[in-house]
């Protein structure tokens, strides 16, 4: 019988137990990570959002939303659509805390030089400025000293510092102003027929109800400037035309001549009447008191009409000098110009420097003397542009 085979030897190591140490760090991973992804799930970290190409407003909602804030924000001067963004920090799907603010450089307009242009026909002056990529607006005045059709002044000035898009305002000649000449007698004239009257002598009828027992409807009560009076071509007439007698509540009109206008104006309120002012030269007035009324004195009107008060502005032949309008709102401008008698006209203007609502130019310029009643063209900023 022959021995059996040995059986091989098996060992057992026993195992060692985990050392305390590795457990708790362990722990700690697993602690780490599940308070990242609640960190993550409740929204304590976000993905910063791609905001370029997209304009400032859209991108600070985008941010917003994110959850992030607008940070610092620099602008840098380039043919990019102004307010574009161009870059941000954190870039686009950068992971950061909400709340954290998010940089941005943003388009800024090139500044642009004004052309000069004055001198230049009309279609030139245009020309030039859209060759700039500006916008060109015209007005027209009598002047003696240049060619009918020409530029005399421009506003911004030639060189003047401007953005893309921003108008220019040119004062155009109309050449020699036509000599003052006699108003021309409507009195008693239909209205149609005192109209055409007027416009053919080269005024510019203003036309007002009235009423009368005494006039058919219909037809020219009175008129300011009177009869004869010498006037510039082009300037207002104003005309009172009969409605005839009617029904409802008739006033007294008072006599304001000789009255300043800030007394005349309060007397025709406190009567139940309206008043409209005028301007016009006058020897007869000193300068600032009612010269002349329509209508007249002692005459009656429906309650609520219009009463118009010629204010004088003196006998010189100057006229009104115009005030230095830049940087005032267009509130303040206009009125500005009707407490001297001018008529205020605006055009809006895109800029990058003055504020929307201020007065950018004006034309005529600062000091230039006008005849009452002249408009004044003022450029308004809208601000800067999109």
């Amino acid at each position: 019988m022959t021995d059996a085979a040995p059986s091989p030897v098996v060992r057992r190591r026993a195992l060692s137990p985990v050392p305390v140490w590795a457990r708790v760090l362990v722990g700690v991973v697993v602690l780490a990570v599940a308070g990242l992804g609640a960190y993550l799930l409740i929204g304590g970290i976000a993905t910063v959002p791609d905001v370029v190409g997209r304009s400032a407003d859209d991108a600070v909602l985008a941010l917003k939303a994110a959850g992030f804030a607008l940070g610092a924000v620099t602008k840098v001067e380039t043919s990019a659509p102004s307010g574009q963004v161009l870059a941000q920090d954190p870039a686009p799907g950068t992971l950061g805390r909400k709340g954290e603010p998010v940089r941005l450089t943003v388009a800024a307009p090139l500044p642009i030089g004004v052309p000069s242009v004055i001198g230049l026909s009309t279609d030139a002056a245009r020309s030039s400025a859209s060759a700039a990529g500006l916008a060109l607006t015209t007005f027209e005045s009598f002047d003696a000293s240049a060619t009918s059709g020409t530029v005399i002044p421009q506003a911004p000035y030639a060189a003047a510092t401007v953005v893309k898009g921003a108008v220019v305002a040119v004062l155009v000649s109309k050449g020699r102003a036509a000599a003052s000449v006699p108003v021309p007698n409507i009195s008693g004239k239909r209205e149609i027929d005192a109209a055409a009257v007027l416009t053919l002598a080269g005024f510019r009828p203003v036309l007002h109800d009235g009423s009368s027992a005494a006039v058919a409807s219909g037809t020219v009560i009175g008129q300011l400037p009177a009869t004869g009076t010498k006037a510039a071509p082009g300037s207002a007439v104003e005309v009172l035309v009969s409605r005839g007698k009617t029904a409802a509540a008739e006033v007294a009109v008072p006599n304001v001549a000789g009255k300043t206008q800030a007394d005349a104006v309060a007397a025709l309120t406190a009567s139940g009447l309206v008043a409209r002012v005028a301007r016009a030269p006058s020897s007869a007035a000193a300068t600032g008191a009612v010269a002349a009324q329509l209508p007249a004195a002692n005459s009656r009107a429906l309650k609520g009409a219009e009463v118009v008060i010629a204010v004088s502005t003196g006998a010189g032949a100057g006229g009104v000098r115009v005030p230095r309008l830049a940087g005032a709102t267009s509130a303040a401008t206009q009125a500005s110009l009707e407490s001297v008698g001018l008529t205020f006209k605006s055009v809006s203007s895109v800029s990058a420097s003055v504020p929307a609502g201020q007065v950018i130019g004006q034309l005529p310029v600062p000091g230039a003397l006008l005849p009452p009643g002249s408009p004044v063209l003022c450029i308004v900023s809208s601000g800067t542009p999109r």
